[in-house]
């Protein structure tokens, strides 16, 4: 039976914390907490407003799916990444993509107040796509579909939303800026990733073949990162183990300078 262990997720549950005492703020003073959190442009834009619009949401629908999708996607990645290497993803993508907001408005001569942490979930469940394309979910709680396919609907009408003549609430633009801020992370993570996996095998395919005085300990050391660097001829870096990525790392530490795998 599978059992939650409350100790993991520690960084999604703070933020949704926060989210929701938030949302209770705006409640009782709604005016004053938009007018100096949300994300405004200039002139009344605030340098703590790319962090805090994240953390403000307009009815309790909009908080119920941006932190549901957070809980529901984000765990698998806090688990996997760990809660730095998370919180660091959530808000860079949630940053920039509210940045890119306004220069989005800036250049269309509009102006901006923006709220939500949509940008950064999008960012989120881009990220669980591509490490589970294939998982399968219930889109609107009812139609069963493979993450990749639903995520596929939300950029088309992401994209059709912003280019619709009609008006609408929803900011289109944050989501696709989030999308797009997710993928260059992403692949900027895969390709150092590729990068050290060649560097860490061909200097352990040397060792095994010219250093004939390892002591046994250091031998089982490189024999288990060896294995590790074949599943990682056939699988992505995301699909190592948290320990089989510590394995790489004390190799790495340990015979070749401190070149680190990402």
């Amino acid at each position: 039976m599978y059992r939650l262990d409350f100790k993991q997720f520690q960084a999604i549950k703070i933020i949704i914390a926060i989210n929701i005492f938030l949302f209770i703020q705006t409640l009782l003073s709604s005016t004053f907490l938009f007018d100096n959190l949300s994300l405004r442009s200039y002139p009344h834009f605030q340098i703590w407003q790319p962090i805090t619009y994240l953390f403000l949401h307009g009815s309790l629908l909009h908080l119920f799916i941006n932190m549901f999708m957070l809980w529901m996607f984000g765990r698998t990645l806090e688990r996997k990444w760990g809660s730095s290497r998370f919180v660091k993803y959530y808000f860079f993508i949630g940053i920039g993509s509210g940045l890119l907001t306004l220069l989005y408005h800036y250049i269309s001569g509009t102006s901006c107040r923006l709220i939500g942490a949509s940008g950064a979930v999008y960012g989120i469940i881009l990220a669980y796509t591509l490490m589970h394309p294939n998982q399968k979910v219930y889109l609107f709680g009812i139609i069963e579909i493979k993450v990749k396919y639903m995520m596929l609907i939300f950029v088309l009408s992401d994209f059709i939303g912003l280019f619709s003549s009609s008006y609408s609430n929803v900011s289109y633009i944050t989501h696709i800026s989030g999308l797009l801020i997710g993928i260059i992370l992403l692949a900027r993570t895969q390709i150092i990733s590729y990068i050290n996996f060649w560097i860490i095998n061909f200097k352990i395919k040397s060792l095994l073949k010219n250093n004939k005085e390892l002591d046994e300990s250091n031998e089982i050391l490189i024999y288990r990162a060896n294995i590790i660097l074949e599943k990682l001829n056939k699988h992505s870096w995301d699909e190592l183990t948290s320990e089989e990525e510590r394995i790489l790392r004390d190799v790495s530490d340990k015979f070749f300078d401190n070149t680190r795998p990402n």
